[in-house]
């Protein structure tokens, strides 16, 4: 029915993509947790740094023209709203407004969805002292 050569290219182009596709999986998982219908999106509270640092380290420059970049927020310890758990995440945001070095974080896994600055009066008190406990540990 079908040709040799025929067989050989319809094998060849399943194997192909079949490796194309199992390397794309494994290399980036956050993505298959992003689409995941399975795994709820959670929420959770961080204390974020005062000082964003900018273009790979570097501080703010009011005078140039120069774009700048924020640094993301790199291992920051998100304590889960429901479970209490803390999970290490990493993630960008920018600079937080005054007063609001605080972030509500909303995360499916290790992939965030989306993150809020906040007051610290707006993080329930249960996690506060959560939060309060990570921080003397750090």
């Amino acid at each position: 029915m079908f040709s040799r050569r025929l067989k050989f290219h319809l094998i060849f182009g399943m194997i192909l993509i079949l490796i194309i596709g199992i390397s794309y999986l494994t290399y980036s998982i956050d993505t298959l947790n992003r689409f995941y219908p399975f795994l709820p999106v959670q929420t959770g509270y961080a204390i974020l740094p005062q000082d964003v640092t900018y273009n790979n380290g570097q501080i703010y420059k009011v005078d140039t023209h120069e774009r700048q970049f924020p640094d993301p927020y790199v291992n920051m310890r998100v304590v889960n709203k429901d479970s209490e758990d803390v999970r290490v995440l990493t993630f960008s945001g920018g600079q937080s407004p005054e007063g609001k070095n605080f972030a509500e974080v909303q995360y499916k896994l290790n992939y965030v969805y989306e993150i809020h600055f906040i007051y610290w009066e707006q993080i329930p008190e249960h996690i506060q002292k959560k939060l309060e406990n990570i921080n003397i540990e750090q």
